[in-house]
């Protein structure tokens, strides 16, 4: 990232991180849609299955939400942090607002 930095000085902080927030949103949707696939099959597989290995399929896609959702609940935990964080990078050097 800072090679980035230094190649592309009329970049500002500011538009790195909304770029990088945008490609990772981007990635986050691609999985999304995949996890969303995996649970469709999954669900229909299970339907498909004896009772027993049905009840095995449906506790992994249980797991597989779980682990999805925090996942979930750490980005968003993540952009939190990194928002307040990023912040005062952000207003450095910049007159504060007066209202």
């Amino acid at each position: 990232m800072e090679s980035k930095v230094s190649q592309n000085g009329d970049i500002s902080i500011e538009e790195m991180i909304e770029k990088l927030r945008k490609d990772y949103q981007e990635e986050v949707a691609v999985v999304q849609e995949n996890k969303h696939e995996l649970q469709q099959l999954g669900e229909r597989l299970a339907r498909a299955s004896h009772e027993s290995k049905a009840s095995e399929i449906e506790h992994k896609l249980g797991k597989v939400n779980e682990r999805w959702q925090h996942l979930l609940d750490l980005i968003g935990a993540s952009t939190s942090t990194s928002h307040c964080l990023s912040t005062p990078i952000i207003s450095y050097g910049t007159e504060p607002h007066v209202t």
